[in-house]
């Protein structure tokens, strides 16, 4: 009889409904875009917001183009920035992984999705404002407005992370490959304001009325997730649904082990079902310790230098005539250039995976020499500069040390992102994807803290 029902429940289990025309792919790509696009735009309209707070006493042109006469506002807005965003994405983000079983999963994207919305709108709201009289309480304003969408946001990619954590490997790439197209798409919207000459409110409006078009749209596509029988299945919201999750981790074990494997989850569920976060967190970090380093590991270097040392790099021809060696320097070869090759690296990363998930060593090594590259950017023409020489002052190096940086923080991180809800018992998936979204932020906060 036992064995008569475990070839039941198997047959049932191994018919997967098609995701037609990639749809759900599609959707995790979106969620993705509208989980950091909102934020990608707050942090490229700089110059809207040093316009703000800029010197009303002066010429508006003179001020926006001479450091030298900036306010105290204006001087401190960044360091500020990074205060009221890192604080709340590391305390939400958290909240989210130890509260991932009693908060459900549609409460937590919808409301982050409609919290985002709110703030882009007030946001919005304010660009053709008069705030001249009011400039400190337009930047506390901000801050909060900041601090509450940072919020919103790693509560939206922690949810994003746990949900994609149990479909397969590539919607959890698609959803990466998502985040970084809107770093992409916001930097390419930067460099054409520049191009078409719009002024800095109508820019600002441009970018904080996309950012809440993309959360509308997001919450859509989030809810087209509970009408598609793809997703149904994955999300356990069919009839054979919540066996779907088990054949992730069937895949990890030889295949005389795959039945039993099954059948211990389909009677255990429940028993786990009451695991407590601390068990829980020691289960997943025994397991997935070198991809949840690298993730931590990948976004503190990366940080350590961007874009703050790469945005200093200027042009060995700056004085030169070429629009590209001034003005256009940083805005395409530290940011379009960075962005572009951090999405291609995640892109790969669903197409080739040069480091298998119970290789450790591996992926633990190819983290660490990444670290390599601080020094590196360190030493190319960035300014201003106190203590270190010049060393790589051609404008190609800088270049190609910046697409190293980002080919590879995409790439290892879209991979490590992938691995680990593989090597997990499927009814941990959710968590793990979540747990996973922390270690990121970990890494995040690390160097902002250490700035």
């Amino acid at each position: 009889m036992e064995d008569e029902r475990k070839d039941s429940l198997l047959a049932r289990v191994r018919y997967i409904p098609p995701d037609r025309c990639h749809t759900v792919y599609l959707i995790f790509y979106l969620l993705g875009v509208g989980s950091l696009l909102p934020w990608n735009f707050f942090i490229t309209a700089k110059q809207y917001f040093q316009f703000k707070l800029r010197n009303t006493s002066l010429p508006v042109d003179y001020i926006h183009h001479d450091e030298e006469v900036s306010t105290d506002l204006q001087a401190s807005f960044e360091a500020y920035i990074a205060i009221a965003s890192t604080v709340p994405n590391l305390i939400f983000i958290l909240l989210n992984a130890m509260l991932v079983n009693l908060i459900p999963l549609k409460v937590r994207m919808v409301g982050s999705l409609m919290v985002m919305m709110t703030m882009f709108c007030l946001t919005d709201g304010m660009v053709f404002v008069n705030t001249d009289e009011w400039q400190t309480d337009f930047f506390i304003l901000t801050l909060v407005t900041v601090a509450i969408t940072s919020g919103a946001t790693s509560v939206m990619c922690g949810a994003l992370f746990g949900l994609s954590g149990q479909f397969p490997a590539s919607y959890t790439q698609a959803a990466m490959s998502g985040q970084a197209m809107g770093g992409t798409f916001a930097a390419l919207v930067n460099v054409l304001s520049l191009g078409v000459g719009s002024s800095v409110s109508s820019s600002a409006f441009g970018f904080f009325l996309s950012a809440v078009i993309v959360v509308i749209l997001s919450v859509f596509g989030f809810a087209s997730l509970y009408f598609l029988q793809f997703s149904q299945f994955y999300m356990g919201k069919t009839s054979t649904g919540s066996l779907a999750q088990s054949i992730n981790y069937a895949v990890l074990v030889d295949s005389d082990e795959v039945e039993s494997e099954e059948t211990d989850y389909i009677s255990n569920v429940d028993d786990h079902a009451a695991d407590n976060n601390s068990t829980a967190l020691k289960i997943i970090l025994k397991k997935v310790w070198p991809q949840a380093f690298a993730v931590f590991w990948v976004f503190t270097v990366t940080l350590a230098v961007f874009p703050g040392i790469c945005s200093a790099i200027e042009s060995e021809q700056k004085y030169g005539n070429s629009p590209l060696t001034n003005e256009y320097f940083t805005p395409v070869v530290c940011f379009v250039l960075f962005n572009a090759a951090d999405w291609s690296g995640r892109m790969v990363a669903g197409w080739v995976q040069l480091m298998r998930k119970e290789n450790s060593v591996g992926v633990v090594s190819v983290t660490l020499l990444r670290t390599a590259l601080i020094p590196l950017l360190m030493l190319c023409n960035a300014h201003p500069r106190t203590h270190l020489p010049v060393i790589f002052a051609n404008d190609a190096l800088p270049v190609l040390f910046i697409i190293l940086l980002a080919l590879s923080n995409g790439y290892v991180s879209t991979l490590a992102m992938m691995q680990a809800p593989q090597k997990i018992p499927p009814h941990f998936a959710e968590r793990t994807g979540a747990w996973m979204a922390v270690f990121i932020a970990a890494g995040l906060g690390l160097v902002h803290s250490c700035h």
